[in-house]
């Protein structure tokens, strides 16, 4: 599980910093155990979306739409609904 949501992650690549180098591929780790329980105590996408913002904002200092992160969080819902057959709220 870990493995698909830090390859998710990676592809989101919200800092532009993860390519073919194993250096970077480590980058959004910390943010693999807070998804994953948020997934599994069945947030919805607007909760999901709402803490991805906010804490990557905080911890990157970047600002976001939400846009990026709605279709990440949409794909790992998806993905999580599949693999677990746990839906969000309100789904």
């Amino acid at each position: 599980m870990q493995a698909h949501v830090r390859q998710s992650l990676n592809e989101w690549d919200p800092i532009g910093i993860v390519n073919d180098a194993d250096d970077d591929e480590y980058e959004y780790d910390s943010l693999i155990s807070p998804l994953l329980h948020r997934l599994h105590a069945r947030q919805s996408t607007e909760q999901l979306v709402a803490w991805l913002v906010s804490d990557v904002s905080k911890d990157f200092g970047l600002t976001f739409t939400g846009e990026g992160e709605r279709r990440l969080v949409d794909s790992l819902q998806t993905w999580w609904a599949e693999t677990t057959g746990i839906t969000p709220t309100g789904a």
